[in-house]
């Protein structure tokens, strides 16, 4: 029996169709990867930072999203950082620089100071001048803090200097309004009160489909398909 292998009118118009769809969104896709380039050679990149209702430190940002080639190229991602950690391949990646600061607090004494009076006369006026010897040690401590220190001279001694930090980071799709697309945020959260973040970089590492991997072409693709086993059909 001699099958009829001729394509129908309708998979050419599917064929043409997928085309057009994937010229489109290539075009597409090269437009978004344009302007996230602008972003990245900004000076700086946006994030918002604010107290969350308790009281930890939350910094967000829009994801950054490239390929791993892209990132690389761009000075976004180390080679020699990926090497070093033995990583072939990365998802996420975070950069942030923070300053840890805790002012104005009142500490104590380690033990009881000595304290000195000594009376002196300024003209006909007498006055008691109070000091203090040293060495002497003072420390601070809270939940997130813990400072030592000896006060002696020449040199003053930190026997201590601690900070506990509790930091956690989410990457998820954020509301932007009804009717408004859900955008890539990154969040970075540290319980810690006396943390701010001072900068933030972030990469959200996603390779880009390749052209038969689209819906697009695995929708036209299944129309050519359906055409031609349906012409194997009709020309038994």
């Amino acid at each position: 029996m001699k099958f009829n292998f001729n394509i129908s009118l309708w998979a050419i118009v599917a064929l043409v169709v997928v085309i057009c769809a994937l010229i489109y969104v290539n075009r597409t896709r090269v437009q978004a990867h344009r302007a996230t380039i602008n972003a990245l050679d900004s000076a700086s990149i946006a994030f918002e930072s604010y107290r969350s209702t308790s009281e930890a430190t939350v910094s967000e940002q829009a994801a950054i999203i490239l390929s791993q080639d892209d990132a690389l190229a761009m000075g976004i991602l180390d080679a020699d950082k990926l090497k070093e950690l033995n990583l072939r391949s990365i998802e996420v990646n975070i950069k942030l620089t923070e300053r840890i600061q805790a002012l104005e607090k009142e500490g104590e004494f380690i033990g009881q100071p000595s304290v000195v009076y000594r009376d002196t006369s300024y003209g006909d006026v007498d006055t008691t001048i109070k000091y203090m010897e040293i060495p002497v040690g003072i420390r601070y401590e809270d939940q997130w803090v813990n400072l030592h220190a000896t006060v002696d001279y020449p040199t003053p001694i930190f026997d201590t200097v601690g900070f506990l930090s509790k930091p956690e980071i989410t990457i998820g799709w954020q509301k932007q309004g009804f009717l408004k697309k859900p955008e890539r945020t990154v969040f970075y959260t540290n319980e810690n009160p006396y943390v701010t973040v001072i900068d933030m970089r972030n990469v959200v590492i996603e390779e880009p489909k390749k052209w038969w991997q689209t819906d697009v072409a695995k929708v036209g693709g299944g129309i050519i398909a359906f055409e031609i086993l349906r012409n194997l059909l009709i020309s038994k």
